[in-house]
């Protein structure tokens, strides 16, 4: 699950109040997309999931939040959706971050936004260097989170994994 300071950040970042169609792919357990449609109630998310376990919480989430998500089991970007998304979150890809990329210039409105996290440092590292390649700007952002907890009579802050956030704008089409 995403954790909610970066939840926070990635809902910021994808400017969610003007999106209409917002694509979360590697949904794991659907907390981007929910928390997306219960703030943003005007707004479309489909969220893709490879494994049918994380599909399974995904829905069971939907029902306990009561949001209604369209939900894709499969991995990005072999299964076929309609164009025409706005906003695309990428919290995995399988290994498949080129693809994943290509896949989403392809179903890109005219200047969507794109927010991307990793917590491993290779996929992160091929990222950058793609998006450099195509000459695509973009924003990057490490976040550190670290929560109190207790140690005996004290309180210390233990530390989550950094995630690295990569923000962007595709130039995608204009469908009007």
């Amino acid at each position: 699950m995403t954790k909610e300071e970066v939840r926070a950040v990635a809902l910021s970042k994808l400017d969610l109040a003007d999106g209409h169609r917002m694509l979360d792919i590697g949904a794991g357990t659907g907390s981007i997309g929910i928390e997306a449609k219960l703030v943003y109630s005007h707004l479309q998310v489909t969220a893709i999931e490879r494994n049918p376990e994380a599909v399974a919480l995904i829905n069971e989430n939907c029902r306990h939040f009561g949001v209604s998500l369209d939900i894709l089991e499969g991995k990005a970007p072999h299964l076929s959706v309609e164009g025409d998304f706005d906003r695309f979150f990428v919290g995995g890809t399988g290994g498949n971050v080129k693809a994943i990329i290509k896949w989403m210039q392809d179903i890109a409105r005219l200047n969507s936004q794109v927010v991307m996290t990793f917590i491993t440092l290779e996929q992160f590292a091929e990222t950058l260097l793609y998006l450099k390649e195509l000459k695509i700007s973009c924003e990057v952002s490490q976040i550190h989170v670290s929560k109190s907890e207790g140690l005996g009579p004290f309180t210390y802050l233990k530390p989550n994994n950094p995630t690295f956030m990569i923000c962007f704008t595709l130039k995608g089409e204009s469908h009007e």
